[in-house]
């Protein structure tokens, strides 16, 4: 295993880094490993330079015993990993085992082969104001207990720009938010499997799901829930713009234009027709390919939102999806007709403005 050259002797910190050393920071100027079973590797690192990688492995790879809390400040450097491997994914950086990993402030670039960022079983995981190019996954946390992903920028992902997956032995939650998520061949942001409660907000994803055929929404979140998915941007998708496959959620106040289905997807995790108990309000689905919102469950309550120039339908009730209500929509213009509803006893309550589909609005 590589070593990760740090400068830990007094004269070279005074030398190489004298106001980093005052601030009890460890700084890192090349690529290596961190191994929590040769000695404590808890502490705040500091990045000094660029670092340009050319063999097989991670820029940084940091393997703990399960308590140790690393913060990695990129200091406004980049990290690139250049070697295309035959087979597997090397992360530039990867955690993994750990109480807690913090890594911010930089940019991470692959050559299309490895991921950005990567923390499989880390406690708590937080990743802010980075910008990852050129990778896999943009950022991808597996299993972790708590979350944060804030202000970063995914741009040319062979996968999705954010991924979160969670485990069913603990209890997972987090936040996804101010990102920027551009040109991910597959969903540009991906939750699923048992997150308990997450919030995926003011985010913008723009040209996702380039990979035809696989999974290629916008935004994505399929798990137990609860999750609140407020205002988001999402644009030029292959797939739903927002696929909401949960047991409780909260959408509101998002814009959703030109996806290749529909702008809103709200079902069941498991099963068309189960209780999905969501608030879809205010959000502005338009010029989808499909429909403005698809809804496959039950018991959710839709008002004030805008779903016009749909190709299809402006909102789809599926066969099974029964017991939801929907008031103040403003539903025009959109391709077939206003609504199609296949479920029963879904009710329109007051102030709907139905108009100009060419099969009519009920």
């Amino acid at each position: 295993m590589r070593r990760l050259l740090l400068l830990i002797a007094a004269a070279l910190l005074t030398s190489a880094l004298p106001s980093t050393a005052e601030e009890g920071r460890i700084p890192i100027f090349d690529s290596g490993s961190l191994d929590g079973s040769a000695g404590p590797i808890s502490g705040r690192y500091v990045v000094t330079r660029d670092i340009v990688d050319t063999t097989e492995g991670n820029v940084i790879f940091i393997d703990g015993t399960g308590s140790e809390n690393v913060d990695i400040d990129l200091n406004g450097f980049s990290l690139t990993g250049t070697f295309s491997p035959a087979a597997g994914d090397y992360p530039v950086i990867i955690g993994q085992n750990l109480g807690s990993l913090v890594v911010r402030d930089g940019s991470l670039i692959g050559d299309s082969t490895r991921s950005g960022f990567a923390c499989i079983n880390c406690k708590v995981v937080k990743v802010e104001d980075i910008s990852v190019k050129d990778v896999n996954y943009g950022v991808a946390l597996i299993e972790p207990v708590s979350f944060g992903v804030r202000r970063c920028v995914t741009d040319n992902t062979n996968l999705s720009g954010i991924y979160v997956s969670g485990n069913a032995a603990t209890t997972t939650s987090g936040t996804i938010e101010d990102n920027l998520v551009e040109n991910a061949f597959e969903t540009g942001i991906l939750v699923q499997t048992e997150i308990n409660g997450v919030t995926v907000r003011r985010n913008r994803v723009r040209n996702a799901g380039l990979a035809d055929g696989a999974e290629t929404d916008g935004i994505r979140v399929a798990t137990t829930g609860p999750a609140e998915i407020t205002r988001n941007t999402v644009t030029e998708v292959l797939g739903w713009g927002i696929d909401a496959q949960v047991e409780s959620c909260s959408i509101t106040g998002n814009i959703i234009e030109e996806a290749g289905y529909d702008g809103i997807l709200v079902a069941p995790l498991f099963a068309v027709g189960a209780a999905t108990n969501c608030r879809i309000s205010g959000n502005v689905m338009v010029s989808n390919d499909f429909y403005g919102l698809r809804i496959d469950g039950d018991g959710n309550q839709i008002d004030n939102n805008v779903m016009n120039n749909n190709a299809v339908y402006g909102i789809f009730f599926n066969s099974g999806a029964d017991n939801n209500s929907y008031q103040g929509n403003i539903v025009v213009d959109n391709g077939t007709q206003c609504i199609l509803d296949l479920g029963t006893g879904n009710t329109a309550l007051a102030a709907n403005v139905l108009a100009g589909s060419p099969a009519g609005c009920p």
